[in-house]
């Protein structure tokens, strides 16, 4: 009897993992609005809500986790064959669901709000950036890497920034 209880709680712990394993962790997160976001840890379908983000996702390393951008995304040129979800101030949500992402990029001022509340509500995490001047965009770089644990990339390209100036 002890046996088979053994063997039935063994069953019960493996059938939890493997329900676990497709299960992404998250982690609390708070963008450039003050929002909290309940980021992927380890985000895999990122979609891009304005072309800067494109351009800083290249520029990091991380364009294979980009499954999609906006209309406008055309540099690098690499940008131009991903799945467009619109223009950054059209956003499509449908088809933004369609690619099942499980983080998008926005931006404060350039993406509609009610398209971020849309998204959230859908489950959708949505952290939102807001570069306004060069410190902003420097933060906006740092913080992109580091969602994307691109963190080393993101100081050489802030490194390289500052020593353009």
């Amino acid at each position: 009897m002890k046996q088979r209880c053994s063997i039935i709680i063994l069953l019960i712990v493996i059938a939890l993992l493997f329900l676990m394993r497709g299960q992404s962790a998250a982690r609390d997160v708070t963008d450039q609005s003050g929002r909290q976001v309940a980021a992927p840890d380890d985000p895999q379908r990122v979609i891009s809500l304005a072309p800067s983000i494109t351009g800083i996702i290249f520029a990091l390393g991380q364009e294979d986790r980009l499954k999609g951008v906006t209309m406008y995304s055309d540099f690098p040129s690499e940008a131009t064959k991903l799945p467009k979800v619109g223009s950054y101030v059209r956003l499509d949500l449908e088809k933004i669901v369609a690619l099942r992402p499980d983080l998008c990029i926005a931006t404060k001022d350039g993406n509609p709000r009610e398209v971020v509340k849309r998204l959230e509500s859908l489950k959708i995490p949505v952290y939102v950036v807001d570069p306004k001047n060069l410190d902003a965009v420097i933060e906006t770089i740092i913080e992109i890497g580091n969602l994307l644990h691109a963190d080393e990339r993101a100081k050489y390209l802030v490194w390289d920034i500052r020593s353009r100036i």
